[in-house]
């Protein structure tokens, strides 16, 4: 049974939240976003896709209902290659973050932080496996969400987005990119060049379906 104190709290808290609907306009909320992503080129500058796009099993479908998925590889004449995977969703959870995956196929995950590379800012990681030391990858991603603040807005409904956000789980977002490179010995990978391709090649399908739109290195506000 509640004790009077806490009915009270809550109560005050309802009251605060009816006064500020009141005195305030609508806070502008985004909402997640399945796009298009059929057109995404199979030139991207200098890289080729290689064969035909990896089909999606449908249980990774049934598990992520109403998602869109582009899974495929990218080649150079160089021999370098990277893969690509882009998902798209109008289901907040169907946007996952790849630490949760890749360990569970068998992958030692690890962080390597935020980075610049090729003018896009990334979170990287490192994935190797026990089994096989050779198999060493760097692994580069981001999502893609809409930012709904508007200019000259009240710092306050940030705020309340993000509040929002971390109880709701409305993150906006539109679409996940991953891309995975084999690792050199330097630490670099074939996955420098081939961002900023990826970047211009995006910008455009971005731009027609997404208004606003932001790269984000976390899969929530901040």
């Amino acid at each position: 049974m509640a004790t009077p104190t806490y009915t009270a709290a809550v109560l005050t808290l309802l009251g605060l939240a009816a006064a500020t609907r009141a005195l305030l306009p609508p806070i502008p909320i985004a909402q997640a976003q399945r796009i298009r992503i059929d057109g995404m080129p199979r030139q991207i500058g200098a890289w080729t896709v290689e064969g035909k796009d990896r089909p999606i099993p449908k249980e990774v479908y049934t598990e992520l209902p109403r998602s869109e998925m582009v899974d495929r590889s990218y080649r150079r004449d160089d021999g370098s290659r990277v893969d690509l995977l882009l998902l798209t969703s109008d289901r907040e959870h169907s946007y996952h973050d790849p630490k949760a995956c890749f360990p569970g196929h068998g992958w030692k995950w690890q962080p390597l932080g935020v980075a610049t590379v090729g003018g896009l800012t990334v979170r990287v990681s490192r994935a190797s496996r026990a089994d096989r030391p050779e198999a060493r990858a760097r692994v580069y991603y981001w999502w893609v969400g809409r930012d709904p603040s508007v200019p000259g807005e009240p710092a306050l409904y940030a705020r309340v987005r993000a509040l929002r956000s971390s109880i709701v789980g409305d993150r906006g977002l539109s679409l996940f990119v991953r891309v995975v490179a084999i690792e050199r010995p330097d630490g670099s990978s074939a996955a420098e060049a081939f961002l900023p391709e990826l970047a211009a090649a995006l910008r455009p399908i971005l731009d027609r379906q997404v208004p606003n739109w932001r790269i984000r290195t976390a899969d929530v506000y901040r």
